[in-house]
């Protein structure tokens, strides 16, 4: 769904029989699926027979190859909703110190046989589709363009999670790690190696891992941080200025069996040195983004019970380079609300990206897309639906681009 930079639709494009929209033990918002290229966009996902896939796009969302079938033909309607103060709730947050345990761990790493099929392929300004069959199902979570111009992936396959790294459309190398659980998230590192983030399960248990890779994918160190026998998982990396990382998920080990959203930082080396929770415990809730600003610091947003009903709301919360809230504002109506991805604009803001049933026409979730001041003011707030977004990126040319 291509908006401009006040959320009217420019145009939108379906593609058949190709999933990108995924759950992580019923959280739905731990998938980021987009990246936006100099003449066009990068997406991938899994398809209806459980192999990953990576697209890569012109400016107009096609590929101009007349023999590719995947494109589809509905569409989205959009409305214009206004948000009046008793809509949302503003509320300062310092975060709750929790206490978790962390232990260093090896992951059994291989190199998987895999096959690779083109589906589509355009020249001139190139465009394509191919699959990767590494398992018997392959879901991809996370894509990061990475400092060369290619691209890393990460997701789950049977028995753990896998890492992938692509350049152009060639593939490089692919590994899994068995460990079980999934990779959520993924980022290059300032050495060109790579951060992954994500959970371990064991019977009913899940714990947050953390594992530092060389540009090969070999493992440097692997960490499990033990909050206790609750789910505990993690959605979002970035690595800090001081060579550290933060980490945003959902630790239900410290609400009772329900979820509660976490933020924790670790050192270089994975050593813990702060986990904080805030929040009430809600099933769902929980960190979903957490993107650098242009300050330093970080914007942190997901879904979270307020605690004044029974229903979940959007949240933003600014983040100082240190891990100091500056201010944490929520959002949301008279049903379950939630955000999914968000980035800094170009003006200072930041764009939100979700689902929304207090604001959808019928019983349906609707994608929806705020525009918020650099404090958290909205300034508009528009639905389209119904469908449920997943990820957006601002365009040079003031607009932005949606997928869901």
């Amino acid at each position: 769904l291509k908006v401009d930079q006040n959320g009217n639709i420019k145009w939108q494009k379906t593609y058949k029989d190709l999933a990108h929209y995924a759950f992580i033990d019923e959280h739905d918002f731990a998938f980021h699926p987009l990246l936006v290229e100099e003449n066009g966009y990068v997406l991938f996902g899994h398809d209806s027979s459980g192999y990953a896939w990576i697209m890569k796009l012109n400016s107009n969302g096609e590929i101009n190859d007349p023999s590719c079938t995947i494109f589809g033909s509905e569409n989205v309607t959009v409305s214009d909703v206004t948000l009046y103060e008793g809509d949302f709730v503003t509320s300062g947050s310092s975060g709750t110190e929790a206490t978790i345990t962390s232990n260093s761990t090896n992951a059994t790493v291989q190199d998987p046989g895999f096959s690779e099929s083109q589906v589509c392929y355009s020249s001139g300004i190139e465009s394509w589709l191919k699959t990767y069959d590494l398992s018997p199902w392959d879901e991809a979570y996370d894509v990061e363009k990475t400092s060369d111009g290619g691209y890393v992936v990460a997701g789950s396959v049977e028995g753990g999670f896998f890492l992938m790294k692509v350049s152009s459309n060639t593939l490089e190398w692919v590994k899994t790690y068995v460990v079980g659980g999934a990779a959520s998230a993924v980022q290059e590192t300032s050495d060109r190696g790579y951060i992954v983030t994500g959970h371990t399960s064991s019977g009913t248990d899940h714990d947050i891992f953390l594992m530092k890779v060389f540009s090969n994918g070999t493992p440097e160190w692997f960490k499990i941080y033990d909050g206790g026998s609750g789910w505990d998982e993690a959605y979002a990396v970035e690595e800090t200025s001081d060579g550290g990382y933060i980490v945003g998920g959902a630790a239900a080990s410290f609400g009772g069996g329900a979820d509660v959203p976490f933020l924790m930082k670790v050192s270089s080396n994975g050593t813990l040195e702060w986990f904080k929770t805030f929040g009430r415990p809600m099933v769902g809730s929980g960190v979903s983004v957490i993107e650098k600003t242009s300050d330093g610091g970080y914007i942190v947003t997901g879904r979270i019970f307020a605690g004044t009903s029974s229903w979940d709301d959007a949240f933003l919360m600014k983040v100082s380079p240190n891990g100091t809230p500056e201010w944490f504002k929520t959002y949301g109506g008279s049903e379950n609300d939630g955000a999914s991805a968000v980035q800094e604009t170009s003006d200072g803001g930041y764009i939100v990206i979700g689902s929304t049933l207090s604001f959808a026409s019928d019983s349906r979730s609707e994608m929806f897309l705020m525009k918020v001041s650099s404090n958290g003011t909205p300034e508009w707030f528009k639905t389209y639906g119904p469908g449920v977004a997943s990820d957006i990126q601002e365009t040079s040319d003031g607009g932005y681009i949606v997928t869901g």
